[in-house]
């Protein structure tokens, strides 16, 4: 029986979470976006902002058997670096994510709505996890991307 532990990221977890980033971009990617915008998101990765989360405690991971499979947090007012490997989508990982860092958001900043920027491909999933689609924008490179939020009871 597999069981799923959420639990907060430390430094260590930083090399597994930027290969399931980069392999999910990789696999996802591509069917909305040019191959110059899939290499633009690829290099546009702060570390120095998944340090800080993870010194703030609001990046968490999802380990499935010992094994990083996923991860989501929350900076300022948005949901980022929510990230669940190719090969586990679709079993609740992302949705369990994001409750998590939910209720650690509301709990620890006291608001009601928190905001999402999310790559096109993933609309459907905030969709399905109660965001409300606002707008697509246009980002620095000229990527666009779903501006979302949700307000949380």
């Amino acid at each position: 029986m597999n069981t799923l532990l959420i639990r907060p990221c430390l430094l260590d977890d930083i090399p597994r979470i930027l290969d399931i980033r980069k392999r999910t971009f990789l696999h996802f990617a591509p069917s909305v976006y040019s191959t110059k915008e899939v290499k633009t998101l690829l290099e546009d990765i702060n570390i120095s902002e998944l340090e800080e989360m993870i010194e703030n405690k609001s990046l968490f991971v999802a380990e499935e058997n010992h094994k990083i499979v996923g991860c989501g947090g929350w900076f300022g007012e948005s949901v980022r670096h929510m990230y669940v490997s190719p090969e586990e989508t679709k079993k609740g990982i992302g949705s369990s994510l994001l409750r998590v860092l939910e209720e650690d958001y509301k709990h620890r900043t006291c608001n009601s709505v928190i905001k999402a920027g999310v790559i096109l491909y993933a609309r459907p999933f905030y969709e399905r996890n109660g965001y409300e689609f606002l707008r697509i924008d246009t980002d620095w490179d000229g990527s666009k991307f779903n501006r979302m939020q949700k307000k949380l009871l």
